[in-house]
């Protein structure tokens, strides 16, 4: 070790031998972030990927993931360690309970409630104090002392509908006391700057002495604390684990010393994109709408009362999306003595939270049907001058704020502070999430947790009945921890509260919105797009002015038929909720008892060599005899009828796998050098009936049709009739559907779920009709009716492409339809049927075991494992629910839908490949898009395209955060264009970079992919229709943080040729590493100084008559100059081929502004931060 420590290390030598032996390769660099072999390799190898794996940190994991991608996205198979097969014993399932805000349905197993009440802490006089610690975790335990005055006046202060509630302002003080006292820095608590991020209100806190509040910090870094704040029915400490505990907040916050946020980059940036001068534009806009003085919280009351000691805000203008306010504190509106007081002040604070507030609850007015709720703060950045000055000194403030539409309802806004005297930037916060929150069911959310055994004065003694299982009930407006609702949503509703609609009942009303939940979790659709106002339990009921009473319940004659109390009758499909969750721990017992459970290690590759032999006896019959040809060789495509070419894909696809050709795109396959099995068909289906007897019904089903493949292919026999030809035939598949492992464990799953589900009702006195749909072979019914009969069941049998007769609409309780529905001819008009069935409480299984021609085995490294392609069913199941009236009433329950695959749409008969898109995008000419990559593939590695039905949008820093790309391409610049729903597609560019190059300039280039994407399909098309290529290109989870961006009044505004800006940087580039840009009355001037000597440019404003982009255009508002690095304005140069004139926008400590128009409305635009003092 001595000797090795003390000799040469060849490593350049080592690298450029390697280099030289290999045309391109990736070179992974572990554990250094140094740029040591880029710097080896030579210049000309521009194919070369160097990735260097950061293994140090808190952040190691994150990075080792990081690294596989970007070895994925290279073309190297590996996976990161922690999605090896190796690992699944390691990790284990995660239930996790409902998030209020963010409407995503888990579910939480039930933790029996502590028995043992151990002495409670003692009484402190601080606001929080500590409660435990463990050294090892890095964990602290806090304790809220709810009778300080402080917490009473913070609460009390803010109002909604008459119940105090914790501002999100105060749920950030209370965690930046807790990490101060967890640190120590040995600075005075006032000098500590806190950075929050992450910040997410999970559920309102009321104010109430007898719960215990807590708060739980884990220092993930130093300095750095993950903070959650929870609240329990007791003050005692063990309790604060149970399951009574609600969570209300959870968020990150970082201890800063005063002087480390000046210094820091990332504020620098904050601070040249945010002007207080917008402040002026938007207060003295003769367009602007405001309100000022008592006004201002009188128009807000409808939202939120503050106490007087929360009123701040003096005068707010609105224009458009932005606003302006000034908010003015006397010394005395604090919270804290003197010396209590923090940095971080929460009624300050809380005032810039009011201010955006305002503006889209009042002036804006961006929700008609309730109120806008801040439900997330992405970060918020304090500089030190915002420290709060002594009692009697009143301060003020300038607050400027926007705010940008998200889907459904949503709104992003960010807040910019900037102090009232020194005009300077103080704080900003970013990220603001609102989501819309109808105002009565709003007071429902926020029941407080109570002891057990504790009632309200007009709960009866029947709902006691309810606390049986609480884990199973989904109410809307629960918070995180679903296993500690104690049913209060329930409670605070009474009988004299609601209207019920008609053929509904209180239970139902409840699990419609459960059933919502599921629905929207299997078919991908937001909650809110299935039913914005079924949100909460007081959207079910009408109100007054939907003609619902706010007296009694009127009991007449329809009354009494069609409403029904859950205190008399068990709900149908809350019973089948909770006995499917029970159903999940039987899985494996029916796969394994079916011979099942080693399919895919024992079975599947004998299977998969009988399928290649029958698939290599039909090419060799229809012209393409893969034993005949030689490595290299072209193979042809074999004879086939019109209606098949969809099959042919998968059938090409089967022999790929095998090695035996290779896709050479344009839809091309050749000849590999692997030898041809020499096993036939006959040999392999008997060793499968010898060894494998459990799959020899499918295996002779199988051998049925694909021992006649190639007579199918060409058309002279049907496939169907080969099937159906007898009755031996008939048997055979009416075997395959009851006997199969697969059908038998699904059915076995059935029948179990279904006996559960009537066992639970079978003391209510009711009976349960039960239809099986679709006129198919009767599989199931047949096991089932065996199962089920003597249990008082009607069975029925309906064809399910008919509609029902009206007598049979609305009369069932269980629907089943198994392996059928993906043999209807209309998957909209099947699913419409379907809903007209179910009863008001009833239950919809739907089973399908049919997925499309993948063999592949199920990997462990894929995001998402699905045993069925459910795609095709989402949309056109969605569709029939919409279509239902039914919909708008609580008359349609689901325990589970499960849901299969349908034919993918025809495809040109020129490809072999086929896909169900959800988004599509054609550009008459693939070089726009090219060049556009081509122009910020330098500044930016990874994105996201950002699609929704506008067009595609990109936004994305370089590393230093220096410069900003902003690129949109309208919809209109696309024909066709088309995409169903906002998607982020993450692309690495050198990657999109390399499959471009595969397409001519005057391709057309269509853009595809499916929902939930794990690749990009681009799609190349010559202009003569001779030549398609396809790629499909991977797709990264990109976490990008979108920056608004602020509208600029910009001093001066140049339009100059875009080849003549290109030709004036790369000059001046030549000479010196930045260029001062002078704008005056004498036109515009580009000058630099360097090493070997200085150069200048000036320009001024002409008109070219005949040559219109020549035309220089400068329209000066003030003088201007500002100093610019000339690296980036050479790489934004490279945008010279997308436009004949780039627009240049300056303004004195704002980014400049290049942009180039593109067709139509698009744009790409470059933002770039002017240098300041010594980067100068």
């Amino acid at each position: 070790m001595f000797g090795q420590r003390h000799m040469s290390v060849y490593f350049g030598d080592a690298v450029e031998r390697i280099a030289s032996r290999l045309s391109s390769a990736i070179w992974l660099e572990a554990g250094s972030s140094t740029p040591v072999i880029r710097r080896i390799l030579p210049e000309r190898r521009n194919d070369d990927s160097t990735i260097a794996a950061h293994l140090a940190g808190d952040d190691a994991l994150q990075n080792l993931a990081h690294v596989a991608n970007r070895l994925w996205n290279s073309g190297a198979g590996c996976h990161s360690w922690l999605a090896s097969r190796a690992q699944q014993a390691v990790g284990k399932m995660l239930h996790l309970p409902p998030y209020q805000f963010e409407q995503v349905p888990h579910w939480i197993s039930v933790k029996p409630a502590t028995r043992v009440r151990p002495p409670t802490v003692s009484q402190a006089t601080g606001l929080v104090f500590l409660v435990s610690q463990d050294a090892g975790s890095r964990e602290y335990n806090f304790a809220v002392n709810t009778s300080h005055a402080s917490f009473g006046l913070a609460i009390k202060g803010h109002t909604v509908h008459g119940e105090g509630v914790c501002p999100a302002s105060f749920y950030l003080e209370l965690a930046v006391r807790c990490a101060i006292m967890s640190t120590t820095t040995g600075s005075s608590p006032s000098d500590v700057l806190p950075h929050l991020e992450a910040f997410t209100v999970l559920a309102p806190l009321a104010f109430d002495r007898d719960v215990g509040v807590f708060l739980r910090l884990r220092e993930s870094s130093r300095g750095k604390f993950d903070f959650s704040i929870r609240s329990s029915p007791s003050k005692f400490i063990a309790e604060t684990q149970d399951t009574k505990q609600r969570q209300h907040a959870v968020g990150r916050v970082s201890l800063l010393c005063s002087e480390e946020i000046v210094d820091d980059a990332r504020w620098k940036m904050v601070k040249l994109l945010a002007k207080e001068s917008r402040y002026q534009c938007v207060a003295g806009s003769v367009s602007a709408k405001g309100v000022s003085g008592d006004l201002v919280y009188e128009l807000f009351s409808t939202v939120v009362d503050y106490a007087p000691a929360y009123r701040g805000v003096q005068r707010v203008a609105a224009l458009g999306n932005e606003a302006a306010a000034f908010v003015m504190l006397s010394g005395d509106q604090h919270l804290f003595s003197l010396d209590e007081l923090l940095a971080y002040d929460a009624i300050t604070m809380d005032n810039f939270f009011q201010v955006t507030g305002i503006h889209v609850n009042c002036l804006a007015r961006c929700n008609d049907t309730g109120a806008l709720v801040c439900t997330t703060v992405g970060e918020i950045i304090l500089a030190s001058s915002l420290k709060p000055t002594e009692h009697g000194q009143a301060r003020s403030w300038t607050v400027c704020t926007s705010y940008e539409t998200e889907g459904h309802g949503h709104l992003s806004s960010n807040v910019f502070v900037y102090d009232g005297v020194s005009r300077e930037l103080v704080a900003a916060i970013l990220g603001i999430t609102f989501r819309p929150l109808a105002p009565r069911p709003l007071t429902e959310t926020m029941a407080r947790p109570r002891p057990p055994g504790q009632r309200r004065e007009q709960e009866s003694p029947s709902d006691e009945g309810l606390e049986t299982c609480p884990e199973q009930v989904l109410v809307a407006g629960s918070d995180q921890d679903s296993s500690s609702m104690e049913m209060s949503s329930w409670e605070e509703v009474t009988q004299s509260d609601l209207q019920p609609p008609s053929k509904s009942t209180i239970n139902a009303n409840i699990v419609s919105l459960q059933l919502r939940e599921v629905l929207s979790s299997i078919i991908d659709v937001p909650l809110a797009d299935i039913r914005p106002d079924s949100l909460l339990w007081g959207d079910l009921a009408p109100t007054p002015e939907q003609g619902g009473g706010q007296g009694e319940v009127v009991n007449d004659g329809a009354s009494d038929k069609s409403v029904t109390s859950h205190h008399d009758e068990t709900s149908i499909a809350l019973t089948g909720s909770q006995c499917f969750a029970r159903l999940n721990s039987s899985f494996d017992k029916h796969v394994a008892a079916m011979g099942f459970a080693e399919f895919y290690q024992e079975c599947f590759p004998i299977q998969s060599r009988l399928v290649l032999a029958y698939v290599l006896d039909a090419f060799a019959s229809l012209g393409c005899e893969l034993q005949s040809l030689g490595a290299g060789d072209d193979v042809p495509l074999i004879r086939h009828h019109t209606r098949h070419k969809r099959l042919l894909p998968q059938l090409y696809s089967i022999v790929e796998e095998a090695g035996l050709i290779a896709h050479e795109g344009r839809g091309q396959f050749r000849r590999t050098a692997v030898p041809v099995p020499r096993v036939s068909a006959e040999v392999l289906h008997n060793e499968i009936l010898t060894r494998y007897p459990q799959h020899a019904h499918e295996t002779k089903l199988l051998r049925v049709t694909a021992s006649r493949l190639a007579d199918c292919l060409d058309g002279s026999v049907e496939a169907l009739s080969l099937i159906f030809q007898n009755s031996t035939a008939r048997s055979l598949l009416e075997d395959v559907y009851t006997d199969a492992p697969m059908f038998k464990t699904a059915t076995l799953l059935l029948e179990q779920y279904l006996g559960d589900v009537i066992s639970h009702l079978g003391n209510v006195g009711r009976g349960i009709r039960i239809l099986e749909m679709g006129a198919g072979l009767g599989g199931t019914t047949k096991r089932l009716v065996e199962a089920l009969s003597g249990r008082g069941v009607d069975f029925s049998v309906l064809d399910i492409e008919k509609t029902p007769e009206t007598e049979l609409q609305g009369s069932f309780d269980i629907v089943i339809s198994t392996n059928c529905i993906h043999a209807t001819r209309d998957l909209v008009n099947s699913a419409t049927n379907i809903c007209k069935l179910l009863s008001a409480d009833g239950l919809l299984c739907l089973v399908e075991t049919f997925t499309s021609l993948d063999r592949s085995p199920p990997r462990p490294t894929r995001h998402k494992l699905h045993l069925f392609n459910v795609r095709p069913f989402k949309k056109p199941l969605f569709e029939s629910l919409l279509q239902s009236q039914s919909i708008l009433e609580p008359d349609l329950i689901a325990a589970r839908v499960l849901l299969a695959s349908s034919p993918s749409p025809p495809q040109p008969s020129s490809t072999l490949t086929q896909t169900d898109d959800m988004l599509e995008a054609r550009l008459e000419q693939a070089n726009i898009l090219k060049k556009v990559v081509d122009a910020i593939k330098e500044l930016v590695q990874d994105c996201n395209f950002d699609c929704n039905d506008s067009g595609i949008a990109l936004q994305a820093m370089d590393n230093s955060h220096v410069a900003l790309v902003s690129m949109m391409l309208k919809a209109e610049g696309f024909s066709p264009y088309r995409c169903d729903r906002n998607i982020a597609l993450g692309v690495n560019l050198t990657s999109l970079t390399k499959v471009l190059r595969a397409a001519q300039n005057e391709d057309i280039l269509t853009l595809k992919a499916e929902d939930a994407p794990d690749v990009l399909n681009l799609v190349f098309e010559s202009s003569e229709n001779d030549r398609i290529s396809e790629y499909d290109l991977k797709l990264m989870d990109i976490d990008q943080e979108h920056l608004g961006i602020p509208q600029t009044e910009y001093a001066t505004t140049i339009s100059m040729p875009a080849v003549e800006f290109r030709r004036i940087c790369t000059d001046l580039a030549a000479m010196s590493e930045s260029v001062s840009i002078e704008a005056s009355k004498d036109g515009v001037k580009f000058s630099c100084n360097g090493d070997i000597g200085n150069g200048s440019v000036t320009l001024r404003s002409h008109t070219n008559v005949e040559k219109p982009e020549l035309n220089v255009d400068i329209e000066l508002t003030e003088p201007v100059s500002l100093t610019f690095s000339l690296k980036y304005l050479v790489n934004f140069c490279k945008a010279a081929a997308l436009s004949t004139q780039v627009k240049i926008c300056l303004s004195s400590e704002v980014p400049l502004l290049v942009e180039y128009n593109l067709s139509g409305s698009s744009y790409l635009r470059f933002y770039l931060a002017p240098k300041i003092g010594d980067d100068e």
